[in-house]
């Protein structure tokens, strides 16, 4: 692995004074870790057709949820069926979503991904029901008092996530667990990542242009969207059955 720290040049002197001079070259590029919040498409058909409508109709509810969205394509659901995998990633992009990856396919799916420059996830070790946490397994609460800026990620993993700074638009805060915020609410708010049904987002100004709840979302296109009496004031979400229902607190 090659040494990510400036490269060292000794450069003799031609004058004939044997002295050495020594140039610093930065690298051209680095490699950081980082985690981003991927969207899992699980396809319970082949049938394209189905696919497409469907599609269509979910873009129609929420375009700016979707545009340039990045995808995972989960092909466990479809499992022995044949699929058009090239044709399903023009659909697909044919709604604005940007598809990066399958998981779960077979060798012959995972060798048309590759020709589709699409990543190949590993498969998971065992499928993550959504079942109720177990209480005393979360972590300790994460408390983040600044304000989350506009293209960061905040995230419990574990636990709950309080926050007590403004989470502005275009940012995200996750948690495994419960999510509290004591100021305006905007951006995505996303608990129970993990799959608990029965975790809940509080908020004491709920802006927010997307809240879910194990996996269940609901996307707000426009503030004024949300019901007067929650719109911009104290508000609770949590899910019933699979409904995302929000409502004052």
């Amino acid at each position: 692995m090659s040494d990510p720290r400036p490269l060292l040049h000794a450069l003799h002197d031609d004058s004939g004074g044997g002295r050495l001079s020594v140039s610093l070259e930065q690298p051209g590029l680095s490699f950081k870790g980082s985690s981003f919040s991927l969207t899992v498409v699980h396809l319970n058909t082949s049938d394209l057709e189905q696919i497409d409508r469907e599609l269509a109709s979910k873009v129609a509810q929420a375009p700016a949820f979707f545009q340039d969205t990045a995808l995972v394509l989960d092909l466990h659901g479809i499992e022995g069926q044949t699929l058009d995998l090239p044709r399903l990633v023009n659909i697909l992009r044919a709604h604005g979503t940007q598809p990066v990856g399958v998981r779960h396919g077979d060798i012959s799916q995972q060798t048309e991904a590759r020709s589709l420059s699409l990543a190949v996830f590993p498969a998971l070790r065992r499928e993550e029901p959504r079942l109720t946490a177990q209480p005393g397994m979360r972590s300790k609460p994460k408390i983040w008092t600044q304000p989350v800026r506009s293209g960061q990620q905040v995230y419990a993993a574990g636990g709950d996530l309080i926050l007590l700074g403004m989470v502005n638009a275009g940012s995200e805060v996750l948690a495994d667990g419960n999510i509290y915020c004591y100021a305006p609410l905007r951006g995505r708010a996303m608990a129970g990542m993990k799959g608990d049904v029965e975790a809940r987002i509080f908020a004491t100004c709920l802006e927010a242009e997307l809240v879910s709840i194990a996996g269940y979302y609901r996307v707000v296109e426009d503030v004024k969207d949300l019901p007067a009496d929650v719109r911009s004031r104290s508000a609770q979400v949590c899910l019933s059955g699979e409904r995302v229902i929000i409502e004052p607190v």
